[in-house]
């Protein structure tokens, strides 16, 4: 019983026999509090069970629960491992053989199997998409920083049977950037940023992360930083010269994303930050010279509206961007079909023209071109008939391909409008509305919630009026700063309804805080209309990997 065979012929049993006392298996047992490896004999009748099974059934029984013969002591029996184990861990790892793997880590065997981070049996369970064993793997105490940060990216993508779960990728994540590992906490900054379904946005949180990569020399987190203070958010203060701190590091660094995005920001300005459009120049070219396929697009639009200090150059602009859209660039297909739907910057208006590079751009993915078309059809033109139904097909391509949960929100939220208020050929249908307002809503689309209150205040043909949930709408809205809801919600409140008793000091409270909100904006749409206006904003590269 105690010699040990040669590794030839040691093999994991996977069917093992059954404990007489528990009826679980003895070698690889689904309890986890009998451990596979301690197995006892009672003697002299030899039979085997869990060795805790049989040490509670010896406190109260003196025969064997089998064969009824007095046990007079047991024998505990350790399985050794095979001498090949590593191999049959990183085997079965890789062809997510679950029973295998349990039966080694019963034995004894290191979940690690004596590998480096990324080369673990946890990593090639994840990078062969068995969740199972991984899942196991990494529940045992797996410390392989790189695997788990794979897991986390397995729960972030969803896709081929996995599916998509953001509060598991936060999970994972947060273990692999506790050890250390810095695309970890690229991965959760960049969660916290964006959010998902199910999953909110927490700038502070995204903030936080992708300092703690930046810190450790992560050029992509140190890009990120330039991105989140240059747009800000709920809670969260745009900081553009926060945002050119960092994308000058990262620039500094050889980033031509974060160049790009340097480029644009000198070429747009924001709040109490100037533009200066020959260190957009300057940038747009650094990153052009190492092959910045988007900064050529942005330099050709610089280049075609010019501005103070830089005066337009209308031809090389348009060189340019017919340079960059020939090369097979979406952006640059995008506003190209902008500039003729505009007819501007010495392009003449051709919406037959706008359509066929918008349609090329959607052709190559880009949700920007298949909001446009989506918008063309929606309002049309003369010459250009509006088509409702096209509209909707194409509302329908960005949900389904853009990637931007801004775009997307938005996209939502029209196809609700469209099913709200119908049109030529198009018919109302008050549920659909509700479906795609909740989706956008749940996106943080604020004219979404302010449409879900009119929706209920109004209701429709099969549709119920409810002023409550109206009122609960509106609310969701007016904590968003919309002074639209503030207005229904304090006429709501002045009239009142069935059910609904009428508020007329709340009411007249919200109709005044609206009336000064929309003033506020009037006097900032003059103070802007005022001034020389900067290019039209194209073309931003957020850059971040698929």
């Amino acid at each position: 019983m105690n010699s040990v065979p040669s590794s030839a012929a040691v093999v994991v049993p996977t069917e093992p026999p059954i404990c007489p006392i528990c009826h679980d298996g003895l070698y690889s047992p689904k309890n986890r509090k009998f451990v596979g490896r301690r197995v006892a004999i009672a003697r002299p009748c030899g039979h085997k069970f869990h060795f805790k099974c049989l040490s509670r059934w010896t406190k109260d029984h003196l025969t064997c629960p089998y064969g009824q013969e007095v046990i007079k002591h047991m024998v505990v029996k350790k399985l050794p491992l095979p001498r090949d184990w590593k191999n049959q861990m990183i085997n079965a790892a890789e062809e997510g053989d679950i029973k295998i793997i349990q039966a080694l880590l019963q034995r004894g065997a290191k979940v690690d199997a004596g590998r480096t981070a990324g080369i673990t049996p946890l990593a090639l369970a994840v990078a062969n998409k068995h969740l199972d064993a991984a899942l196991l793997l990494a529940g045992r105490g797996g410390s392989d920083r790189i695997g788990l940060s794979d897991l986390g990216r397995l729960f972030h993508d969803g896709g081929e049977g996995i599916p998509l779960d953001l509060h598991k990728a936060e999970h994972w994540y947060l273990k692999a950037a506790e050890l250390g590992d810095i695309e970890a906490m690229w991965h959760l900054g960049y969660l916290y940023q964006f959010g998902g379904e199910g999953f909110s946005i927490d700038l502070h949180k995204a903030e936080s992360w992708y300092l703690k990569a930046a810190e450790l020399g992560d050029i992509g987190a140190m890009r990120s930083l330039g991105i989140v203070y240059a747009h800000g958010g709920e809670g969260f203060p745009v900081d553009p010269h926060k945002a050119e701190s960092w994308y000058l590091k990262a620039a500094e660094l050889g980033d031509t994303t974060a160049m790009n995005n340097l480029a644009y920001l000198y070429h747009h300005g924001g709040r109490d930050f100037a533009v200066d459009l020959r260190k957009a120049e300057h940038w747009y070219l650094k990153a052009v010279g190492l092959g910045n396929i988007c900064s050529m697009s942005n330099l050709a639009l610089l280049y075609l509206e010019g501005g103070e200090g830089l005066p337009a150059d209308q031809d090389q602009g348009k060189s340019l961007l017919f340079k960059v859209a020939g090369l097979g660039d979406a952006v640059a297909m995008s506003n190209l079909g902008c500039l003729y739907a505009d007819g501007d910057n010495g392009f003449e208006k051709d919406l037959h023209q706008a359509k066929s590079w918008w349609l090329k751009a959607a052709g190559l993915g880009c949700a920007e071109a298949m909001k446009q078309l989506s918008y063309l059809y929606l309002h049309g033109d003369v010459g250009f008939p509006a088509d409702l139904h096209q509209a909707k097909i194409w509302f329908l391509k960005v949900v389904e391909l853009g990637k931007d949960p801004a775009i997307i929100a938005s996209a939502m939220y029209m196809l609700g409008r469209l099913n709200h208020f119908g049109g030529a050929g198009f018919e109302v249908d008050l549920h659909e509305a509700e479906r795609w307002y909740l989706k956008a809503a749940g996106l943080g689309d604020v004219l979404a919630m302010y449409n879900m209150g009119r929706l209920y205040q109004y209701g429709g043909v099969g549709f119920e009026i409810d002023l409550p949930e109206a009122e609960r709408w509106y609310l969701k809205a007016i904590e968003l700063g919309s002074p639209l809801a503030m207005s229904s919600l304090g006429h709501l409140y002045l009239r009142g309804g069935e059910n609904f008793p009428e508020h007329r000091n709340k009411g007249k409270r919200l109709l005044l805080k609206a009336a000064e909100l929309r003033r506020n904006l009037a006097i900032k749409k003059l103070e802007k209309a005022s001034k020389p206006q900067p290019a039209k904003k194209r073309g931003f590269d957020e850059a971040f990997p698929e």
